[in-house]
């Protein structure tokens, strides 16, 4: 009977979880860690299906497309869903309506600019086929831009249930478009009709899961004091998409389609664990953060607990996937990928370096002061820019993946060291909490690396099969002893501290 009350008051909890910070913060994670592990299964399952369907030539195609509408779209970001999220004043009627017409504004806009730019893109990456669906997406741009802007009530006040239907329809959709056309098409364009199949799932599906129903409205002050939050956002926006997109231009650039086909997908696989790990954490982070602003030692004790999260399951979901992934790309995608392997090893420890970087973002967005991210971010791509041209251009596609790692390592460590200090939770205690993760993953790549060349176990399906058991075995056992040795505590506290 005791059994049975409990799993009803975890049931009732998962839809009701109270007015407490810390139990709605709590739902939170779990429903986001759900659409999180939903979404994530359906890419991959997109991913291995539409690999063996289709080409590498075909995702190249379809990741020149891509690029423009991350080029036009960073450029033009108002951020004024992260300051209708930030701000107490965000789900005011003015507020939301303006926000909406700006945004439908805009991206019919750019919508419209993307049919007249597709020649010229597809002339500079020499790319003749890549118009037609570069104009094609265009219509999905247009038609997303008007979402419901209702729904960022889902994040600003914790209510991740209601998010979770929202936020995957788009997914399943995007799924079941692209795998049909790819068994009748069997090109890029099964691809592109998903993608903008996904985007007409997400405005329908915005309007039924809140009430809200906007109306055209431009309101000065809202509009200004949106904006004097969202300009470091559009700094941020672009920064970011030249961050995580330079290398792909310049690979479709200097060598051809088919190498960025090959380089997207390695990027793809490669950050499969860690960054999915990251924007789970980082989803109910920042208006966690944003209601802890008076409360800065809270807010210490929640950022370290984030760090460390982050931390325990990237580390060694970053050192099991390196050790892995060679055969899974070779057994799951296929022989016609084995090319990306080089490229793929490389960017798996970009990922892990990116999911300890993005968890600084929603701390300074939280506290009102995006503008630390925006210069960050300002130093990784100049440095980026420094050096992805020559290694791309000696080295290929590994180049690349390398360029992308020298370039974020100190942003990244300057990042941390500065959320520390906004944060009041101290350099020392953010490395501890570090520290610990990356010496057990260490200790857990070099098990299975020595199970792996002297023990004789098999490789090939049976190395996915016994290299998971023993990883877990080794980096858990690693965990445990440093709990009862040495007071570090997974449950997110700091060594020497008591909960």
């Amino acid at each position: 009977m005791n059994r049975r009350r409990n799993w009803l008051e975890r049931l009732r909890w998962l839809i009701e979880p109270g007015e407490s910070l810390g139990r709605r913060a709590t739902n939170a994670g779990a429903w986001a860690f759900a659409l999180s592990m939903v979404n994530r299964f359906l890419t991959i399952i997109r991913s291995v299906v539409l690999a063996r369907l289709l080409s590498p030539e075909d995702f190249g195609l379809m990741g020149i497309a891509m690029l423009v509408i991350g080029l036009i779209t960073s450029f033009t970001q108002t951020g004024f869903n992260s300051a209708l999220v930030q701000s107490k004043r965000g789900l005011e009627q003015k507020f939301l309506d303006t926000a909406w017409t700006v945004e439908a504004v805009r991206s019919v806009t750019l919508g419209a600019g993307m049919a007249v730019a597709a020649p010229l893109v597809g002339s500079f990456f020499d790319s003749p086929d890549a118009v037609g669906l570069i104009r094609f997406l265009g219509v999905g741009l247009a038609v997303g831009g008007f979402v419901n802007t209702g729904v960022v009530s889902f994040d600003k006040d914790l209510e991740f249930q209601r998010r979770f239907v929202f936020r995957s329809v788009p997914h399943v959709v995007d799924l079941a478009v692209s795998v049909i056309l790819a068994i009748i098409l069997a090109n890029a364009w099964a691809l592109a009709f998903g993608w903008v199949a996904g985007r007409l799932a997400m405005v329908a599906a915005s309007y039924v899961a809140h009430p809200h129903r906007p109306r055209v409205l431009l309101d000065r002050e809202a509009a200004g004091s949106m904006w004097s939050f969202g300009v470091w956002t559009l700094a941020s926006h672009t920064l970011i998409y030249f961050t995580l997109n330079l290398d792909d231009i310049v690979v479709g650039r200097v060598i051809d389609a088919t190498a960025l086909g090959l380089y997207t997908m390695a990027f793809t696989i490669s950050q499969l664990t860690t960054t999915e790990i990251t924007s789970v954490v980082n989803q109910v982070a920042f208006p966690a953060y944003a209601r802890l602003q008076d409360a800065p030692s809270r807010l210490a004790r929640a950022y370290t607990r984030t760090v460390q999260l982050v931390a325990l399951a990237s580390f060694p979901a970053a050192a099991g996937l390196w050790f892995v992934g060679p055969t899974i790309i070779e057994l799951i995608l296929g022989r016609q990928w084995i090319p990306m392997v080089p490229a793929f090893s490389v960017l798996v420890l970009w990922g892990l370096i990116r999911s300890l970087l993005a968890t600084t973002g929603p701390l300074f967005r939280g506290m009102g002061r995006p503008s630390i991210a925006t210069k960050i971010q300002a130093a990784q791509l100049a440095l980026l820019g420094l050096v992805i041209y020559p290694l791309t251009s000696s080295y290929g596609i590994v180049g690349a993946a390398w360029a992308t790692v020298v370039a974020a390592i100190g942003p990244d460590l300057v990042a941390l060291v500065l959320s520390a200090r906004v944060s009041t939770a101290g350099v020392g205690s953010v490395a501890r909490v570090i520290l610990f993760p990356a010496a057990h993953s260490a200790v857990m790549l070099m098990v299975l690396v020595a199970l792996d060349s002297y023990t004789g176990l098999p490789d090939g399906f049976w190395l996915l099969i016994w290299a998971p058991i023993a990883g877990v075995i080794t980096y858990v056992g690693g965990v445990v002893v440093s709990k009862a040795r040495l007071g570090y505590l997974a449950g997110g506290i700091l060594p020497g501290e008591t909960s």
